[in-house]
Order: structure tokens, then sequence, then C-alpha cells
């Protein structure tokens, strides 16, 4: 826990907490990247070095000229450079967009023109997709190029730098004038009912009132807190694995681990290994996992709870029983503003139920 506390108000931002939590439990390990884990490949950083590296990447953009105002959008898989963006979109002064890494063609095309950028940082591995719809796009003028494990013949296209050269920029803070009401996010919708629809976050909508702190204070309700160990391996270019998990873990003091992608084989392993206490799961995520061979050690776990969308009513008991597992069923929206129905408290929930 900190040493300190550490209010938050109606004018608190973001990246004074991150600062805060870099001199209060800097050298705590807060996210660890399953990089690769069947080889027992990982990444650790702690929140001194994920304050640290955000600056670097805020000064970096700075000095390529990017302002406040500026969009700069991400098409990023899950890992620390997505989270270190994020960070350091909350420090510049800038807003991101995020992008979902299926997305090709008249879909990607769509998105980056509505969003307005200026620029991508981009994962290496869609600049096919990118370079297909470059000369259809809109206000996008300058290409970052994550290289992190790129192949070694790998070749910038012209024009483009690559993120590693940006984030070799002084750790110091950058000092931007902040406002609440400043826009900082994108995060589209699916597009269920037409094309996808941006949900907007301002500086002063994720803490003090809406969004995190609301969910922060409900996953303190429910003891996620202290030796808990938070696990997501869902896109963080939604809002399950960026508000619901990465960012309250990161408010709480709690370790992260993040995973590159749902692997259903791999998931109580994953869990095991790092001792995780608590993920959510949506839709079909349940019904995946209760379709793995069972094992003697189904039971085998630290989980203490499951937050659940949409768990299907007829394998729920089957679920709850094989895992012996707490599963709680939870409706949110992202463009709900922090809106969100959960059951808590000791009392069994029913099955198919948010409520009593």
């Amino acid at each position: 826990m900190s040493k300190k506390r550490f209010k938050l108000t109606s004018k608190t931002m973001l990246r004074d907490v991150i600062k805060h939590k870099a001199e209060t439990v800097g050298d705590m390990v807060w996210l660890t990247f399953v990089k690769d884990f069947d080889k027992g490949l990982d990444e650790k950083y702690t929140y001194k070095e994920m304050h640290l590296l955000s600056n670097r990447l805020a000064n970096g953009l700075s000095k390529l000229g990017f302002k406040k105002g500026d969009g700069i959008t991400i098409m990023e898989p899950n890992s620390p450079e997505f989270l270190i963006a994020v960070f350091a979109t909350f420090k510049l002064g800038t807003y991101m967009p995020l992008v979902n890494t299926a997305l090709k063609g008249e879909a990607l095309t769509y998105i980056l023109n509505h969003s307005d950028a200026k620029a991508i940082i981009l994962n290496h591995t869609y600049l096919e997709n990118y370079l297909a719809i470059e000369d259809q796009l809109k206000t996008i003028k300058f290409v970052i190029i994550n290289l992190k494990d790129a192949p070694d013949d790998f070749q910038l296209p012209e024009g483009a730098v690559s993120l590693q050269e940006v984030m070799q920029a002084p750790e110091n803070d950058i000092d931007v004038e902040l406002n609440r009401e400043d826009l900082v996010l994108f995060m589209y919708t699916a597009g269920t009912t037409g094309l996808p629809k941006a949900v907007t976050f301002l500086q002063g909508k994720l803490i003090g009132g809406n969004n995190v702190s609301t969910l922060m204070q409900g996953l303190k309700i429910l003891y996620l807190v202290g030796d808990d160990v938070l696990f997501t391996a869902l896109p963080l270019f939604h809002a399950n694995a960026l508000f619901l998990t990465s960012l309250t873990a990161f408010l709480n003091d709690v370790p992260l681990i993040l995973g590159k992608r749902f692997s259903a084989s791999r998931h109580w392993n994953i869990c095991r290994k790092y001792n995780v206490t608590s993920f959510n799961t949506l839709g079909a995520m349940i019904p995946i996992l209760m379709k793995q061979p069972e094992k003697p050690n189904d039971k085998d776990h630290n989980i203490k709870l499951i937050t659940s969308a949409a768990c299907p009513r007829e394998i729920w008991e089957a679920f709850v029983e094989r895992f012996n597992v707490n599963l709680r069923e939870f409706y949110a929206a992202t463009d709900g503003g922090g809106f969100m129905l959960l059951k808590i408290g000791p009392e069994e929930q029913p099955v198919g139920s948010m409520g009593k």
C-alpha cells in the first residue's frame, strides 16, 4: 500500500496519480506482461518505470512537434508499450483514439479518418494493413512504428520513425497545462447498429467522480486490495481491459498480469503461475473454458472472484462447481459514464442474475 494517502478530488488528473505512485510505491512491480507463456518469457515494470517511460514518450512526442489537442492514434496489441502510450497521452495533453487491431480495409480507413488524428503509433505487425489504405487517409501525416521484436530485415517506410527512437528522450516531467474538459481518449463501439461510434473520455472524467474512480470503489468493496493480483488478456483498446482491470489495478496498488490474448488452454496455468486472484470474463469465454478437457488440478488456483458479463445460465453452476470459484455477474457499457450493475455482498447471487 502507499506510504501516504493520495486524495482523489474533482481536480485530480491521472498524470498526478502516476507520479504519486512512482514516488510512494515506485519499486513495486505493477505490470507483468506474459510475452510467451510456453517459453517462460515475461516482462516486469515497476510503478516508477511506467512513470519514467511514459515521460520519455511524452517528451519525445513533444520534440516531434505534437502538442495539447493533437490526436495520436494507436494500433498496438496488448503490450507494455500500449499502456506507456496511454500514460504519455495523459501527460502531454494529446488525445488517443484506440484502434481495434483486427480492422483492415474500409473499416480501418473509416476509424482513422473519423479520429482526425495527425499521427499513428503502429505495431510493425500491422504495417501492411496500414499501407494498404494510406492513400485514403485524410489527416494522418506521421507514422511511429513499434519495432520491438520486429524481424532483423524489417525496413521502416520512408518518412516513418521508430517508437524506440522517439523514446530516446528525457525522463523529466513535461510541463503542460491540462483541464478537466480536455479530450484524452476515443474508444470505438462495435458498430452493431451502424458505423462504429467514438465514445469520448476527458481528462477529468476518468478520475474524481466517473469511470475509473467508480470502478476503483466498486472493486474495493469486493476486497480487491492488499495481496490481490488482477489478470486480463482482453484487448486494451476496450474498456474492460483498460479501465476495469489495468487502471483500476494501478490506482489500488494491485499487480496486473497482462496477456497478449485470451488462450483457453493456458488461462488457468497463467493464473496459477502468477498467483492471480481475480479476472473478468465476457460472452463466450466461460463456455470456451468449459470445453477444455477436465484436469485433476481444475480447482488448484488462488482465484477468489470472477466478474462475468453474460455467462450462459445453463453452464453457470457447472462452471462454479468444476473450478470452485465465486462468480459474480455484472453489466456495464463503454458509453455509460462509469455506470455499472453488479451484485456485491456475501449473499449468494441467483444464477443468471445481477441482482437478488
